[in-house]
């Protein structure tokens, strides 16, 4: 789970497996203050999806001004 905010918004990033072994990510967004938002899901095959998404949407978030909140703990 890693959560992204700024002052008025907030930006979520959930990973998941489903029951067939695919990984989801779900990204959600929306106000702080009010219900307005959407979401979006995206089925990834590998872990180098995983981290190449993760990657990518850390840096647009960086770029309009979101803090990262949470991280997800690492495998030990």
């Amino acid at each position: 789970l890693y959560v992204w905010i700024t002052d008025t918004r907030y930006y979520r990033l959930e990973l998941m497996q489903d029951l067939f072994g695919v990984w989801i990510i779900t990204r959600t967004w929306r106000g702080r203050y009010s219900n307005c938002g959407n979401s979006k899901i995206i089925s990834v095959s590998n872990q180098e999806q995983i981290q190449l998404w993760t990657r990518r949407i850390h840096k647009e978030r960086s770029k309009r001004g979101y803090k990262l909140l949470t991280t997800p703990p690492t495998p030990s």
